[in-house]
Order: C-alpha cells, then sequence, then structure tokens
C-alpha cells in the first residue's frame, strides 16, 4: 500500500491502523491468531484489489483536471448548458451573418483555398465510395479486399469463426474516418454543398449495408442484434449517427432527420428504419446505462476513440437547436440531455483513462458493466491518441484540455520515437515547403486567382521501404497476405529523453509487441489531425512531410490527377482520409469552431453551388450577401484539358445579373429547372437554376464573381 501511495495511485492511508482494526474485529468475532491471520489476509487481498482499480482507473496529470474544472466553473457560472437547451446558442455565438466572404462570421477566421494536393486526395477518397447505385458492389469488394489484405492480430474470431469486421480495420472505420475528411476539407468552400453532400450521403448509404453490420449478429442476441435498437454498439451507431449530424450541418438537408434511413440486407433489400435524432437518443441512453457513463463498443468494452463519434455529433444537433428527448431516472429535472450526458463522461474519462504504462496517453478501453468498472487495459497507443484528441478537441469542454494532454501525455512518447525522430530530422534537414520557419503560424492556403499543380508530392523515398524492426518474436512474426505495395515501416522507438517531474507521464519506448503490428505510415495519419488542432506546429509539419514522402499519385481516365498513401487496402482509405483532414486543419479548416457554432440554417435559403460536372473542381467557393436580396458567390473552379463548354448548378437563385473575372470570348447564359428540390417535408422548396459557360479556348482553371438575385 506505501508503494501504492508512492506511485500516487492510492492516497497515503495509515494501513497499519486499517490492518489492526480489521484483525481485532476478526478476533472478537472468531477465535485465536488463525483468525487474525485471516484477517490480515483479507485486508491485504482488499488493498490490492483497490490498487489494481486504482491502476485501471488512472487520471490524467493534475494540469489536465485543473484546465478542465477551470473550464467547467465557467460554463457553470455562464449557465451555457441550460442556455443552449431552451434557446440554442449563446447569443454571443449565434451567427448574426448570412453569407460568407473573406472571413466566416460564425468562425471568425479567413478561409484559405483547397490547395492541388487537398483536391487530389478528395479525388482518389470520392472513386473509393463510387456511385449511389454501386454502393451494394461496392461495399462487397471493400470487405473482401481489406479482409484479404489483414494481418494476423486482426483477424479477430468470435466462438470459432472469423469475424473481420470486429477488427480496428473494418468496413465502417475507412468509411467514417472518409466522411470526416471531406466534411473537414468542405469547411473551407461552405458556398459549395454539392462534394460533401453527395459523399457523405454515399457514406451513409454504405454504413446502412449489412456488411458493414453482420458482425452483430454474433456478439449480441435478440433486440441487441438489431442495429437501430442495440445500445452496445457505438462502433456503428456512433459513425451513423456523426455523419448523418455533419450531413445536416454543412450542407442544410434535413432529409436523414425528416425521412430517415435504413439498414439493408446484403441483396439490397431495405430492413429497418429509424432516423438522426432516434439514432442520437439510442446513443445517448447507450451512454446512461454504463457504470463508465459511455457507450460500449463489442458488449461491455467503453472506449474513449468511439464515445468522440456520440459526443461530437450530439453538441452539433444541441448547437443546432435540436434537443434531445430521452426518459431516464438518471436525469436531472430541467437537464439537456447532450449536455448532461457529455459532462458525465468528459468528467469520468479524465479521471480514468490515462495509462500507466506509457505506450500512449488514453488506455485502449475500460470493461464496463451496468453497475461499475470492473477491469481496463492498461496501455495505450500512439495511433489510438490521435484518434482521440483528433475528434475530442472540437467538442472537448475548453481546447485546453486537449491540449494539456497532447503537451503533457502524448508528445513525450511521440518524440521519443524513432519515426518521429527521422521524420523530423527529414523535414527540417532540408528546405522545402514545411520549413522551420513556418511552425509557428499554420500555413496559409493558395493564393487568390491562383491554383496550379505546385503542390504535386515528392516521389516515393527509398527509405520507404525499410525493414521492419523490434523483437525477435516481432520480427519473425508472419505478416500475412500483405499487398505488394504495404509499407513494412512499423520501427521500434529509441530511448526517449526524459521529462519534467511535473508531467508525471515521463517518456518511454513504444514496445513493438504492444504495436499491435500497425504500420507507422497509419499511426502517423491518425496523429496529424491531433497536432494540427492542439497547435504543435513543428510535429505537424514533421509528420506532414513523412506522410508526403509515403504518398503516391495516380493518373485517372479523365487525365486528372489523384492522390493516396502508400498502404495496403487494409490501412489505405482511413490513413489517407486522416492525412487529408489533417492537411485541411493545417491549412485552416476550422473543426472545433464548426461544431461549437455550426453555421445558421438560413445560410442555406440563400444562393449555393450546389453540384459541377464530374470532371470539374471546386477550389474555392463563398457567399456575401448584399441588400436588396443580392447575393455575390465567388468561385474557383480547377477544369480538365480541352473542356470549353460547362453547367454549374445553383440552388435558391432567381436570377443570375453578372459573371465577372471571365477570359476574353468567353460567354454565358442563365436558365431556370422545371423542377424544385426539396429537404424535408418542414423545409421550403428549392429553386435550382443552371448557369452554361462558354470558352472561347480550354483553361486549366477560373475564378469567377457571380453576382445573382436570390429566390424568394
Amino acid at each position: 500500500h506505501k508503494w501504492l501511495a508512492a506511485q500516487h495511485i492510492l492516497p497515503d492511508l495509515h494501513w497499519p491502523v486499517v490492518c489492526g482494526c480489521s484483525g481485532l474485529l476478526f478476533w472478537l468475532a472468531g477465535s485465536g491468531w488463525q483468525s487474525l491471520c485471516l484477517a490480515g489476509l483479507a485486508t491485504v487481498a482488499r488493498l490490492l484489489w483497490l490498487g489494481l482499480q486504482a491502476f485501471f482507473l488512472h487520471p490524467f496529470p493534475d494540469e489536465v483536471l485543473s484546465c478542465y474544472a477551470a473550464a467547467e466553473a465557467a460554463a457553470e457560472a455562464a449557465q451555457v448548458s441550460s442556455t443552449a437547451a431552451k434557446h440554442g446558442p449563446p447569443a454571443a455565438e449565434r451567427s448574426r451573418s448570412k453569407g460568407v466572404s473573406g472571413k466566416v462570421a460564425w468562425w471568425n477566421r479567413p478561409l484559405a483555398d483547397i490547395s492541388e494536393l487537398e483536391l487530389q486526395l478528395l479525388r482518389h477518397l470520392a472513386s473509393e465510395v463510387g456511385e449511389r447505385h454501386e454502393a451494394t458492389e461496392r461495399v462487397a469488394a471493400l470487405a473482401e479486399e481489406i479482409k484479404a489484405a489483414q494481418l494476423n492480430v486482426f483477424n479477430f474470431r468470435h466462438f470459432g469463426r472469423p469475424e473481420p469486421q470486429l477488427g480496428f480495420t473494418g468496413v465502417r472505420y475507412h468509411m467514417a474516418f472518409l466522411a470526416y475528411a471531406v466534411a473537414v476539407a468542405g469547411l473551407r468552400t461552405p458556398a459549395y454543398v454539392g462534394r460533401t453532400a453527395r459523399i457523405l450521403e454515399q457514406v451513409l448509404h454504405i454504413l446502412m449495408h449489412e456488411h458493414t453490420w453482420q458482425y452483430m449478429k454474433n456478439c449480441w442476441a435478440g433486440d441487441q442484434a438489431q442495429p437501430f435498437q442495440c445500445t452496445e454498439n457505438v462502433m456503428w451507431s456512433g459513425h451513423v449517427l456523426m455523419v448523418a449530424a455533419l450531413y445536416e450541418a454543412l450542407t442544410g438537408d434535413a432529409r436523414f432527420r425528416t425521412d430517415g434511413f435504413s439498414t439493408m440486407s446484403l441483396a439490397g433489400v431495405p430492413l429497418d428504419k429509424s432516423d438522426t435524432m432516434r439514432v442520437a437518443a439510442q446513443c445517448a441512453r447507450g451512454c446512461l446505462e454504463r457504470a463508465a457513463h459511455g457507450m460500449s463498443c463489442e458488449p461491455n468494452f467503453v472506449f474513449f476513440a468511439c464515445q468522440n463519434h456520440v459526443q461530437l455529433p450530439l453538441l452539433l444537433l444541441e448547437r443546432m437547436g435540436l434537443p434531445l428527448d430521452v426518459e431516464d431516472g438518471k436525469l436531472p429535472p430541467e437537464a439537456c440531455v447532450a449536455s448532461f450526458v457529455r459532462r458525465r463522461w468528459e468528467n469520468f474519462a479524465l479521471r480514468s483513462y490515462m495509462a500507466p504504462v506509457r505506450t500512449g496517453a488514453f488506455k485502449v478501453l475500460l470493461h464496463s458493466g451496468r453497475s461499475r468498472v470492473n477491469f481496463g487495459i492498461p496501455f495505450g497507443h500512439l495511433g489510438h491518441d490521435g484518434w482521440c484528441l483528433a475528434h475530442y478537441f472540437p467538442w472537448a469542454i475548453s481546447p485546453a484540455v486537449p491540449g494539456a494532454i497532447w503537451r503533457l501525455c502524448v508528445s513525450p512518447i511521440l518524440k521519443g520515437t524513432s519515426t518521429y525522430r527521422s521524420a523530423h530530422k527529414a523535414a527540417f534537414s532540408v528546405p522545402h515547403e514545411f520549413s522551420r520557419r513556418d511552425v509557428t503560424v499554420a500555413p496559409n492556403g493558395a493564393s487568390e486567382g491562383k491554383h496550379d499543380a505546385a503542390h504535386v508530392h515528392a516521389p516515393l523515398d527509398s527509405a520507404a521501404s525499410a525493414e521492419k524492426k523490434g523483437c525477435r518474436k516481432c520480427a519473425t512474426k508472419p505478416l500475412a497476405r500483405m499487398d505488394s505495395a504495404r509499407l513494412l515501416a512499423a520501427d521500434a522507438p529509441e530511448p526517449a529523453p526524459a521529462v519534467s517531474e511535473g508531467a508525471k507521464h515521463a517518456a518511454s519506448p513504444l514496445p513493438c509487441c504492444l504495436g499491435l503490428n500497425i504500420s507507422s505510415v497509419a499511426w502517423m495519419a491518425q496523429l496529424l489531425p491531433a497536432a494540427a488542432q492542439v497547435g504543435d506546429h513543428e510535429a505537424a509539419a514533421a509528420i506532414a512531410h513523412f506522410l508526403r514522402q509515403r504518398t503516391v499519385t495516380e493518373e485517372m481516365d479523365s487525365g486528372r490527377l489523384r492522390a493516396h498513401l502508400f498502404e495496403s487496402s487494409e490501412w489505405r482509405i482511413g490513413s489517407t482520409s486522416n492525412y487529408l483532414m489533417g492537411l485541411a486543419i493545417m491549412e485552416g479548416s476550422p473543426y472545433r469552431d464548426m461544431v461549437q457554432r455550426p453555421p445558421d440554417r438560413a445560410f442555406f435559403r440563400g444562393p449555393l453551388l450546389a453540384e459541377v460536372p464530374d470532371r470539374v473542381d471546386v477550389f474555392r467557393a463563398r457567399r456575401e450577401d448584399l441588400p436588396d436580396g443580392m447575393a455575390e458567390l465567388r468561385l474557383g473552379l480547377v477544369l480538365p484539358e480541352g473542356m470549353a463548354e460547362f453547367w454549374l448548378l445553383l440552388r435558391n437563385v432567381q436570377e443570375v445579373l453578372t459573371v465577372e473575372e471571365l477570359p476574353a470570348g468567353a460567354s454565358w447564359s442563365f436558365s431556370l429547372c422545371d423542377e424544385r428540390e426539396r429537404s424535408g417535408p418542414s423545409e421550403p422548396s428549392r429553386l435550382s437554376g443552371r448557369l452554361l459557360l462558354r470558352l472561347s479556348s480550354a483553361e486549366p482553371s477560373l475564378a469567377l464573381s457571380l453576382r445573382c438575385r436570390a429566390a424568394a
């Protein structure tokens, strides 16, 4: 007990007094020294059990808890939760602007253009989800492709039967990360809703397919085996909820809240139906039922990373003025469900989820029943830390909390790995786009009116094919069924320098066996969005350079280039998505600001760019509302070679008055469409029109300014 107290795991009690009192009681109730020995053994066993429980429920450093306590006190003083529940976001956070020009009034920061590298990554991710009519074939092909590439460590088995979708590389994770990356990149083109809407809708369609949730039949029985009834399946329900919430927040389309969505069988036949708010209530109930205050994944396993995909959309729906209605005895009167669930989870997690074994900041999981928390996995993983922080930062009570976790817990371990050290050395040893002079501020996007192929990646370096290092057991373990393009770069970290005493989270090597045989490309990609959000620009630049050197480009049938990380199908989609998200945040995509202050619903009733031809890319789309129902759309387009005539589908536009900055000899015409779109039963009709542009000669890119009259 004294040793546990010295490790700050148990308080320093007077253990001889505890043992003596217990022994005296046993002496009075029993007879002789035998009872006294039993009392002593019982006391020691109890102390060991308390020590193990404290070991499994290890708190984060005091500085992290202090940041949380200060933010919680400020939130309570301002009554943010109750105000948001009754009247929407606080007045200071409400949008008072209808347009998006040089700055977004909701997010209060400039919007950079989408870079050429981001466009190439977006093209690849769009090709991965395919078209709506081929969703069934696409999800089946993805499931088989990932299954064939999986390593032995991820071939989970349930009662002797293989369950590949239970692994860390299931289809649902690839699709969810893809949706989040596209949504974050799209924050810098808020007046163009077509790309975000199309890809997120297709991702949700794939998540509904039985290929992504069929594992449930072997994990649960009865109602819990049904996707929309299970309260323990956050690894599917949470992603469905977050994709649906982001879709409505960034497109203004309420169809998944009003019309809902249906699961589909392997043959594509619709099964059960639900909607955004019912899934949100289902997830909230799952959090309220657990002693760990979070919704479990596999039965009774509660992961910090997975809770992000419940807490973030619950906050987003709350800030959009869509409160939940969940009947539960644990809720205090007049409580906002989303705020109560969020604060209860965050308070518990910060006091329980630090990994005592210094392989990562967050322990992998806790095993929690409905009445008590039983045990936890005491080690973590850097890739898991990146996942936790990347999506915790937007909904955290204060950005200082995840920032302190990164600085005190994640950064010392990361900077002690040989993978990061070599990446940092390569990034700052020679001049390139991420030079040392850029690490104090976030890099800016492409300049106005200029968008070319200057950001095409460097060729894959020979160091990327370095042999795997580690202990003899890991070095000799067969990497079964790996693609020939797989990078074997799971380096074993070198000993790290000592960290200050106050951190209480000294850097230490990540044992290769506990690295779970995950390639460094995958976990470095997970860390990039986290590093970018917490403001560690030097680490973000080093990681971005590491990933850029492992990025390849391919020429598409249309002649355009697309890019992805040089990985097997086991990790390619998810890692490329995390890479894109990290780059987008480095370029200024306001992920946290969007979640805390989502766009006003009135913005989507004004003029928008709804769709463009398949081979046209949009790198700029902003709107500024003018008096008398007028608006100005500022668009930037990348055109394929040889395209001299194309159309733009505009929404909520009655008339286009002028098109400025057209090349000499170009002409245009505008005509209203015959059909009106409707986003839901409660939404007004949307008037659409086509703007036809004819160029005298093909142009690689265009920067246009459209002055139009908004539809009544």
